[in-house]
Parts: structure tokens; C-alpha cells; sequence
């Protein structure tokens, strides 16, 4: 790489569980931050970031960019302010970084990421005199294993890092991998298609979804979202803020609204997720009042109700409309469910008409007791290739004219009436 001079490095890191004491000694808080002004000693920081420092200089770059750093941190959390400014400037410090270093193979600050490497390369000449190189003793590389199941990786302020960087050096405690634009290189020299992060590896995140269509987007919504639900976070407070600028930015390109990891142009299809293997006993559900009961956030599992067909066709009303007083809230048509109850204890049941016969699916959201009787929904769409069969929110009412999700499901259309009433979906 050739580094541009006046460009910087940026470090993505696992910070571990520091003590109070730890952040005073290498975090800049306010109480610190004259003293950091005038300078301190590359000896007084932990060896993550001492490694980062050794590469930057390797690099030939003069500035890198460290969060526990560069933003003063709280150590009782009473003053937020700083974080709270620089929070939704991360996409801007990771995407305009010339590199970013992923130190995936330390799971703290403490633990590094260079170690000695067995390999050793050689170089020796073809038959039309173009010099080549070989690497020996690295050992098997495997980047999805190496670099995407690293702890690093399962963070999730780390993914919005890792797509929103034009370039990113993973250091793992095999190897070392290059990834861009054009792919993914490793150390030994040879590259590793990764198809499934193409637009994760987008240089200019996202432009690459500018020109991919409403299925391919859609795919990619859909994977990213189950990615980022069970990603880690150590203030679940946080889970919003934490991806808040890949949305604003894909907001941007589709030229829609976002809330709560929800698109406008999306919506039809985006909120007909349900909870994934984990959540079966409820101990995944996100511990944050400020989630709506229809946002995906409230699970760490996750995964889509597959419609059997790309094209949904979706309501011509205004259902799951957004409020713009409250971004809680969505405007929704509750319409009646016609005497139906499900078949089975759990969360995924069969849904009986009043005279027992099969007409449809239900995911509960929680874990429930059988013989439920089934009363209000709102309609998501219907699959363009089964006119028969509805996609469905399951709601229940929460206050006067408010309501809140509590499953997802398909069922025939004549068991869903026609009349309906407006209502809130918080």
C-alpha cells in the first residue's frame, strides 16, 4: 500500500471488560485531557495499541485514530457528552480512514495482535524474467473462520467499523488478511472469494446497492440485520446508535426513511422477521424499553419468514405507516382474525379455523401456551404466486387504540375480515 500523507489509520479493537482503574490509566477522560494534550508515553498504553502504533509507523503514516483515544470517556457514566457528539461522527472517522487495523486476534486491549509468524517467502523468477514470490509454513488460511467468527467480529459497533472502512488489514492469530474493494488477500499472497460480504466490502459503502435491485438489496438487508442482531454489545442502549450511520447511509441510497432497522421502501418485507434458534426460552430478548415491539433489535437470533416468492404484493392503504411524532410508533389497520386458535404448545403453531381445519402458520415472538384464540392482525402482503395465503402481524392491544406485536404469520385470506380500524403499532 501506498499511504497518502496526509491520511490516517483508524484501529478496530475489542475493548474487553477494563476495570474503573484501567480506563483512568489509558482511557482520556476529562480529568486527563490537558495532561494528553501536552503528551504521554507509547510504554504508558496497552499492547493493542502499542502494536497499532509500531504499524502505523511501518505504514509510513503519521496520525491513527483510537476511540478509547480520541473520544473522553466516562468512568461512572454521569457525563456523556462527548460520546454523545461523537457517536454518529464514527462514519466519518471510519470511512474516511486510508486503512483501517482490525485487531481480531486480541480479545482486549491488553493481549496485542502482532505475534512471530512461521512463514517465510521466497522469490524467484518466471520464464519471462517477472519476478514472484512464495510463501511456506503459514499453515491452512480460512478468512470466514479467521476473520469473520473472531471475537472481534461478533461486536457490533465493530461491523458498522468493518463497512464503513474503504480498506482493512486483519490481523488473526493465524494470519494476516487484506480485504478491499476488489476482494480479499491473505499473507501467503493468494485470494479468498467472499462473495457473501460483497457489499459489506464496498470501498464506498453503499454504492454498490445503488445499482442492485430491490431483491438483491432486499438479500442483503436481510442478511446484514440477522449479522448485526446477534452481534455483541456492551450497552444495549447502544443496539440503535450502532448502526445508526450504515442507515442513514442506505437510507440514502433508497431514498427512504429508516427507524429501529426498519426501511419505508422495505417495510412489507422487513417486518415479517420472527426470533431464530436461541430465543426459544425468551432469554435473547433485548432488555431495552425503548424498542418497539416490531423492531427486529429486541432479539440477538433472528431470521426472515421466507414469502416463497420475491414479489409481495403489499397494501395500497397506509399500513405501517411511520408517525413522525413518535418514532415508536407505526400507523397500522387492524383487521379481525375470524375464530381461529392454534394447534400447539410453543412458538410455532398451526393456526385452526372453528372447524379445525389446518389454514396457516404462526410464529409467537414468546414462548405461549396452546389454545390461544387468535383476534386481531394487521396484513403484511400476499405472495404473488399464492393468492390464497396472507402474510401476517399478530398484535394484541396494549392500551385504547394502541397495540403491540406479538408474532408473525401466514394464513388463507377468508379467515382474515374485510372491515378494519385504524390503529398505533408502539
Amino acid at each position: 500500500m501506498s499511504a497518502d500523507a496526509g491520511g490516517y489509520l483508524a484501529l478496530s479493537h475489542c475493548w474487553g471488560k477494563p476495570t474503573d482503574e484501567q480506563k483512568k490509566k489509558f482511557c482520556t477522560t476529562a480529568n486527563n485531557l490537558e495532561l494528553r494534550k501536552v503528551g504521554f508515553f507509547e510504554s504508558d498504553l496497552p499492547k493493542t495499541f502499542q502494536h497499532a502504533v509500531q504499524v502505523t509507523r511501518e505504514l509510513g503514516m503519521k496520525y491513527l485514530w483510537i476511540d478509547a483515544l480520541c473520544i473522553i470517556q466516562t468512568i461512572t457514566g454521569a457525563d456523556t457528552e462527548d460520546w454523545e457528539k461523537e457517536a454518529p461522527r464514527m462514519e466519518m472517522v471510519f470511512g474516511s480512514a486510508y486503512c483501517t487495523l482490525a485487531a481480531s486476534s486480541a480479545v482486549d486491549w491488553e493481549k496485542g495482535f502482532l505475534a512471530p509468524s512461521s512463514a517465510r517467502y521466497e522469490e524467484s523468477q518466471s520464464a519471462s524474467g517477472a519476478s514472484r514470490y512464495s510463501c511456506y509454513g503459514l499453515g491452512p488460511t480460512d478468512f470466514l473462520c479467521h476473520v469473520d467468527a473472531a471475537p472481534l467480529n461478533q461486536r457490533a459497533w465493530v461491523l458498522q467499523e468493518r463497512v464503513l472502512s474503504r480498506r482493512t488489514l486483519h490481523f488473526t492469530g493465524n494470519c494476516t488478511y487484506f480485504e478491499c474493494g476488489v476482494g480479499v488477500y491473505c499473507e501467503d499472497l493468494t485470494k479468498h472469494t467472499n462473495v457473501r460480504s460483497y457489499f459489506l466490502a464496498d470501498p464506498e459503502f453503499p454504492l454498490r446497492l445503488r445499482v442492485s435491485g430491490y431483491s438483491r438489496s432486499l438479500d442483503f438487508l436481510q442478511y446484514l440485520f440477522v449479522k448485526y442482531a446477534q452481534s455483541k454489545i456492551t450497552k444495549e442502549s447502544d443496539r440503535n446508535m450502532a448502526i445508526w450511520s450504515l442507515m442513514e447511509r442506505m437510507g440514502s441510497i433508497f431514498s427512504t426513511e429508516h427507524r429501529y432497522g426498519i426501511f419505508k421502501s422495505f417495510r412489507f418485507r422487513l417486518l415479517l422477521w420472527r426470533p431464530g434458534p436461541g430465543n426459544d426460552d425468551g432469554r435473547h430478548v433485548v432488555d431495552n424499553q425503548e424498542l418497539p415491539s416490531w423492531s427486529w433489535m429486541r432479539y440477538s437470533r433472528i431470521r426472515f419468514s421466507d414469502t416463497t416468492s420475491p414479489v409481495l404484493h403489499v397494501p395500497t392503504d397506509a399500513a405501517f405507516a411511520f408517525s413522525y411524532k413518535n418514532p415508536c410508533v407505526l400507523f397500522i389497520r387492524v383487521r379481525r382474525l375470524k375464530d381461529c386458535t392454534t394447534e400447539h404448545e410453543g412458538r410455532e403453531c398451526s393456526i385452526l379455523d372453528a372447524k379445525e381445519e389446518p389454514v396457516g402458520f404462526v410464529w409467537f415472538d414468546t414462548m405461549t401456551r396452546s389454545n390461544i384464540s387468535l383476534q386481531e392482525c394487521v396484513v403484511a402482503g400476499r405472495a404473488a404466486n399464492d393468492s390464497e395465503m396472507i402474510y401476517i402481524l399478530l398484535v394484541e392491544v396494549f392500551s385504547k387504540n394502541s397495540y403491540k406485536r406479538v408474532g408473525v404469520g401466514k394464513i388463507k385470506a377468508r379467515c382474515i375480515s374485510e372491515r378494519y380500524w385504524n390503529g398505533e403499532l408502539s
